[in-house]
């Protein structure tokens, strides 16, 4: 608020103030309703898939684990400071490690692995899906998961004067959250899709997920071609 009362010019800057806040609200809740419908409709799949399809959670069910998500979340940022960053620091090392593991453990276990050709040069609009037909809009559609990357990246600018030697370390943080959330990103999407039979079949409403959820499904995939009767 006070970058932008600083910035604008004097004629407006009340009415700039007030947008600056308005948009920080509208992104926090657009952010947490995103990560939190992400998480709800996992742990669906998951039940989906750990009671072979016996299971299946309604829109009324999704709705009540997404409220659940929500207060979880809410009482642990209502906890003390140092508690609150105790769960980011984990949750920093969580995702690096745990992300790593990941991407590097999935393509070593599949049985099955792409070609680089299928990965690098396959082109597969599948406009009957989703009635597109123009490969630029397919293109740029497609770019949409690149917005997770950049989320929250300006946490460290928001702390920037709660910090030592803020003018560098604030941006140093900023452009590092970018560049190691790109690299992890994109590496985790190249292991997908080296280890994904087909598109078709990892989206078909009869698979294990029920098409729910592409990723646990490939997970699935590679599990089932390792280990035949893999169970979790």
């Amino acid at each position: 608020y006070y970058w932008s009362f600083v910035l604008a010019p004097s004629s407006v800057r009340a009415r700039v103030c007030w947008l600056t806040g308005w948009l920080n609200l509208l992104g926090h809740i657009s952010f947490t309703t995103g990560l939190v419908s992400t998480f709800t409709n996992c742990i669906c799949t998951q039940i989906y898939i750990m009671t072979g399809g016996a299971v299946s959670c309604t829109h009324w069910h999704q709705f009540l684990v997404f409220a659940a998500i929500l207060v979880v979340c809410a009482t642990l940022n209502s906890l003390t400071q140092g508690f609150v960053a105790l769960m980011t620091t984990c949750s920093l090392v969580w995702h690096l490690v745990g992300g790593t593991v990941f991407i590097v453990c999935l393509p070593c276990i599949s049985a099955h692995i792409n070609s680089n050709a299928q990965v690098w040069t396959q082109w597969e609009p599948n406009t009957e899906l989703h009635g597109i037909s123009s490969p630029a809009y397919i293109a740029l559609y497609g770019l949409l998961l690149s917005q997770w990357i950049i989320m929250s990246y300006d946490s460290s600018v928001n702390l920037a004067e709660e910090t030592i030697d803020a003018e560098c370390g604030g941006a140093l943080a900023l452009v590092g959250s970018v560049l190691v959330a790109s690299v992890m990103g994109f590496g985790l999407i190249l292991s997908l899709m080296y280890t994904m039979l087909d598109l078709k079949s990892t989206l078909s409403a009869s698979n294990a997920s029920g098409g729910t959820d592409a990723m646990a499904q490939i997970v699935w995939n590679v599990m089932q071609g390792r280990y035949k009767q893999w169970r979790y």
